[in-house]
């Protein structure tokens, strides 16, 4: 018997080998982006997009990127680590809870915790370590099988002690939750980052993030997301004057002061724009943070490393 196919004719031997010949490229296709069987022509998935998001990962699922390994406990429970920073001495682990599974909406929670010597990251700090606890709360919303609405807050708690500045200070946490508070809290404190030590402070940051994704397909995405640095508050113990014709009436010896960034006042905020590519198992993104408005190049750096790029598999 003889198959014609688009004005050619086959034997079944010939087309029984170059169905071989098929299927053998679609695996090897799928070493990589895993677009093998169906999974191009199956439904749009509305949980594509885990950060910011209130989704996790399967049960027993695996997530792999350059930065970090997360693991499913259960179908809506995951923990994880960033390895890099464990690698850099900059202990940390994670969990996240998705808690409220109705229908289309989803809401979740995510503890992280993380412990580093602070003179790792920075030069000028002699002697500094530093303990932070992140904890987020995100809300997920379909509002059509291909687009979909985020929200929630993150707070940062950090707890320093040791030998170091107030810019210093900024310049190390910034790296951190991507945000220098230095000059805002010296203000508030009617000093400068550069002319006391401080001997330990505790500081409270509160973020606000609105995402939004809309899936062209099962591969292609489009997502923005818009971060708002909303308050901060907090305590820093002075401890001596790096200039000596300060120790007089102005002098800080010993003191300890309080500050507050109202939470009524947006301090910065910054839009990501980004376009992800999504496979059966690996993930893709390619994004950036414009710094236009009020969003300064090193958070715009920031936030495009963290938010606008992005790779990772998911097994």
């Amino acid at each position: 018997m003889w198959i014609t196919l688009l004005g050619l004719s086959l034997s079944p031997a010939l087309a029984q080998d170059d169905a071989e010949v098929t299927e053998e490229v679609a695996e090897d296709d799928a070493l990589f982006f895993s677009t093998t069987g169906r999974w191009k022509d199956g439904e749009i998935d509305p949980r594509v997009l885990l950060d910011n998001s209130a989704y996790t990962i399967d049960r027993n699922q695996v997530l792999i990127s350059p930065l970090s390994v997360d693991w499913g406990v259960l179908d809506n429970v995951q923990v994880g680590s960033n390895l890099v920073l464990d690698v850099l001495e900059i202990y940390n682990a994670r969990a996240k809870v998705t808690a409220v599974q109705q229908g289309p909406l989803e809401a979740s929670f995510q503890a992280t915790y993380s412990s580093y010597n602070l003179a790792e990251l920075v030069d000028e700090i002699k002697q500094a370590q530093a303990s932070i606890v992140t904890l987020d709360w995100r809300a997920s919303y379909v509002v059509r099988p291909r687009w979909s609405l985020h929200g929630g807050q993150s707070w940062y708690l950090a707890e320093v002690t040791g030998d170091f500045q107030l810019g210093t200070l900024g310049e190390a946490l910034a790296r951190l939750f991507g945000e220098d508070l230095s000059d805002d809290i010296a203000q508030t404190l009617n000093n400068t980052t550069d002319t006391t030590i401080f001997g330990g402070a505790n500081i409270n940051v509160r973020r606000t993030v609105l995402a939004t994704d809309f899936r062209f397909n099962r591969r292609d995405q489009l997502i923005f997301v818009w971060n708002a640095l909303t308050g901060a508050n907090g305590r820093v113990d002075a401890g001596v004057s790096t200039d000596a014709t300060q120790l007089g009436e102005n002098a800080s010896l010993g003191l300890a002061a309080r500050f507050e960034l109202p939470v009524s006042e947006v301090l910065t905020n910054s839009l990501t724009i980004a376009y992800q590519a999504n496979w059966e198992h690996f993930h893709l993104r390619l994004g950036f943070t414009p710094p236009i408005g009020g969003v300064d190049s090193s958070t715009a750096l920031y936030n495009t490393l963290t938010e606008g790029f992005q790779a990772y598999w998911i097994f």
